[in-house]
């Protein structure tokens, strides 16, 4: 899925490219988002 999603930003898949998107947060779904019970445990 993500060759896909490189390909049709024009981005060619390279090690680097690869590395930079795993260290980055574009693979976690809940970045900065409020999760439902943190109020409960502040």
């Amino acid at each position: 899925m993500l060759t896909v999603i490189l390909h049709r930003c024009g981005i060619q898949r390279t090690f680097e490219t690869i590395m930079s998107v795993y260290e980055s947060q574009a693979l976690d779904p809940h970045v900065n988002r409020e999760g439902f019970r943190d109020e409960c445990f502040e």
